[in-house]
């Protein structure tokens, strides 16, 4: 699979002039597995405007496709999120709007720069995060076509196996 997912957002998070990280201005955070609102809720206290989380989420299904390999589907997310005020239940509708703008927009240009990419994709909302950030995860897949034999340096030989008891022993 020619894809990063963290390379890639942290390009949107710096190129997208809502968020416009930068190393002083930190707008953008890495994030990974099912816990990921726990992995920045901390980090998103002392800061204000749009943010981008990428979330590796871990989690792939795969498909066989007859003798010569299978496709493995590899599932990202790419979280927009700003910060609202609580009593202005308006700035949470805005702010929703907002990042689903931007996210049909990332979503654009994965589609361009991966033509390959499947184009099965989510938009969902997201919130409240920290204080009060709310927004929306765009959802996809990137697939890798890989042969199911495996890695034999990952297993123990039976002769390395009896040399190993051997020592041992």
């Amino acid at each position: 699979m020619d894809y990063n997912h963290f390379e890639f957002c942290e390009e949107m998070a710096r190129t997208l002039r809502a968020v416009a990280h930068t190393d002083k201005r930190q707008r953008f955070f890495k994030a990974s597995g099912g816990e990921w609102y726990a992995d920045v809720e901390d980090r998103l206290s002392s800061i204000s405007g749009t943010v981008l989380i990428a979330v590796d989420s871990g989690e792939m299904d795969t498909q066989g496709f007859g003798a010569e390999g299978v496709e493995d589907e590899w599932k990202f997310f790419v979280v927009l999120a700003q910060a609202t005020d609580n009593d202005h239940p308006d700035t949470v509708h805005a702010a929703m709007k907002a990042c689903r703008t931007l996210a049909v927009a990332v979503r654009n240009v994965l589609f361009r720069r991966y033509p390959k990419m499947p184009r099965t994709t989510s938009i969902f909302p997201v919130g409240p995060m920290a204080d009060n950030f709310y927004g929306v995860a765009l959802e996809f897949t990137m697939v890798a076509y890989d042969n199911y034999a495996p890695d034999e340096t990952l297993f123990i030989e039976e002769e390395d196996d009896d040399a190993a008891e051997q020592t041992a022993g």
